[in-house]
């Protein structure tokens, strides 16, 4: 497997190296509350902090004319790039750009278009060091995301989010593989399981996507049941996992206090082995 540097030095992380990396998220709504989330997030020693923009009130900045409801104006796009910057430079490591849409579990509804072209304003914009793309929202839309993040320096996550279910083991690998195979550099799962098997499913598709696919994946089963693929990430493959520091953005979050010991020990007892 390849691995993914995001960020330069100091702050620079390689993920699909070592144990699995730490991302917080960041979903408050004001600039002043994020850099209180970012500053707090640092002080733990996360990994990367992740900025949900979803839940960011200056993206919803006077939508012009006939714009869609809740969609980024150009005076949207300018404060939501300014506070890219900002986080940037607080966060002193790797900030991880993420418009998670109403469709796939986030706080705010958006328009393909206005997705897209958010998407491409922040990796022109300079401020981030890498963005999620929901790859199932458009065709082609990871692979045009990526061409430009690339010529930018930027890094791409691929991402699908399914809150309802636990796909079947061969439609986790294929979307995973569509990921991986799109340009992406990262390929995210996240799957709700209605009982202990489907984290299991989710497990044994993690650990065969990590051994057959080039690009790092990140694979997890929210909620309660779910917990396991976050601590025993590294035993199954992922790359990189989610924690809390304060309040959670996603069912089953762990706080990253709690976390990280778990990671380092489970890396720990695997190399004893």
């Amino acid at each position: 497997m390849r691995t993914v540097t995001l960020g330069g030095v100091p702050g620079r992380v390689v993920l699909g190296e070592g144990i699995p990396k730490t991302i917080v998220p960041l979903t408050a709504s004001s600039l002043e509350a994020l850099l209180a989330e970012c500053a707090a997030a640092a002080a733990a020693e996360c990994d990367i902090v992740e900025w949900r923009i979803d839940h960011f009130a200056g993206f919803r900045a006077a939508p012009p004319g006939d714009a869609p409801r809740g969609a980024p104006s150009s005076g949207g796009v300018d404060s939501i790039l300014e506070a890219a910057s900002h986080l940037t430079a607080a966060a002193g490591r790797p900030l991880l750009a993420t418009f998670r849409t109403a469709s796939e579990g986030g706080a705010s509804a958006i328009s393909p278009a206005e997705y897209e072209a958010l998407l491409d304003a922040l990796v022109r914009g300079g401020g981030v060091q890498a963005v999620d793309v929901e790859h199932f929202r458009a065709p082609g839309l990871t692979a045009r995301v990526a061409e430009a993040a690339h010529a930018a320096g930027v890094a791409v996550v691929a991402s699908y989010h399914d809150f309802g279910a636990t796909p079947p083991r061969e439609r986790i690998l294929a979307r995973l593989a569509a990921m991986a195979g799109s340009g992406a550099d990262v390929a995210k799962i996240a799957c709700m399981p209605k009982r202990m098997e489907d984290v299991l499913t989710l497990l044994a598709a993690s650990s065969e996507a990590s051994r057959t696919l080039d690009a790092p994946i990140i694979a997890v089963s929210m909620g309660p049941l779910g917990v396991i693929s976050r601590a025993a990430a590294g035993q199954f493959g992922s790359c990189a996992t989610f924690a809390a520091v304060g309040e959670a953005s996603a069912p089953g979050q762990v706080p990253l206090a709690e976390l990280e010991p778990v990671l380092r020990s489970f890396a720990r007892w695997s190399s004893a082995r």
